[in-house]
């Protein structure tokens, strides 16, 4: 019965058997042990670029506009203070560190930034010892527009790389391209043409849609305070808001209807106490 799972064995994993029949019978005389080769697994190659900045108080760096990249720190050293240091940054307390910040705005210096918005990544009081590298981890997302780096009290000088894709923002996200969602799956308009033209091929297709339901089928194009009522009664000759917040298309073209208040539960039911009472 043993040989028989044996040679069942064999078939399927000979080296697995021979390890087996080793351990019952011992080593056959006059053979030589061999080690059956492992299996190494090659990890990808991610592509490095060394990168050193020396960083002044109070002029922030941004930090590289690469898509699928993270900057790496790995060494940090404080440079004495020279004239093109400028005065220390920082309260008087504060004079005798040196600190390096995340930020996310460009400013004159960090202090005019809320807490909220800066985050230190290393600080310590300089000595003779800190004029050399000292050791740095942290791990920073390049794909951020607004990120900055920023030296409180001292100059100091930043080692790291940057690994990952080294693909520039600007060829993957050009100005006035057509974007989507990746979440929602959204195409994105890239001028207020395209958006009115997706607001009424929507509203031909599935004719009046609460203004709710619009604005989570349609994207508002990139722009400061857009707001998808007000884009809509600029062109009144394209859509209709009605009393109770749908949107249609106006098929007469025409201007002459003005934008009251939406029709709510609230109002309706003081237009029912208004009315009088008729006697039974």
């Amino acid at each position: 019965m043993f040989l028989q799972g044996v040679e069942l064995l064999q078939a399927y994993a000979p080296n697995r058997v021979y390890g087996l029949l080793v351990h019952f019978y011992g080593w056959p005389a006059g053979a030589t042990r061999r080690r059956i080769p492992r299996i190494r697994r090659r990890l990808p190659k991610v592509p490095r670029i060394a990168w050193t900045r020396q960083i002044l108080p109070g002029k922030p760096v941004r930090l590289p506009r690469y898509s699928d990249t993270a900057l790496r720190l790995t060494a940090i050293s404080v440079q004495r203070r020279g004239s093109l240091a400028g005065p220390p940054q920082g309260r008087k307390a504060r004079e005798d560190f040196a600190e390096l910040q995340l930020i996310r705005k460009a400013s004159k210096g960090a202090e005019d930034l809320p807490a909220r918005q800066r985050f230190a990544l290393w600080r310590s009081r300089p000595g003779r010892s800190h004029l050399q590298l000292q050791p740095l981890r942290a791990l920073l997302n390049c794909s951020d527009w607004n990120t900055y780096l920023n030296a409180v009290g001292f100059p100091l000088l930043v080692l790291g790389s940057l690994e990952g894709a080294l693909t520039p923002l600007h060829q993957v996200e050009a100005p006035g391209s057509t974007t989507v969602d990746d979440q929602t799956g959204i195409v994105r308009p890239s001028d207020l043409d395209e958006f009115y033209e997706a607001v009424e091929a929507h509203l031909r297709q599935h004719g009046r849609t609460p203004l709710r339901r619009l604005g989570m089928l349609v994207a508002l194009p990139p722009g400061r305070n857009l707001k998808l009522k007000k884009l809509l009664m600029e062109r009144r000759d394209k859509f209709i808001l009605d009393l109770y917040g749908g949107v249609e298309i106006n098929h007469s073209r025409r201007w002459r209807w003005s934008s009251q208040g939406m029709v709510t539960k609230r109002r309706r039911a003081t237009a029912m106490t208004a009315l009088p009472h008729s006697p039974l």
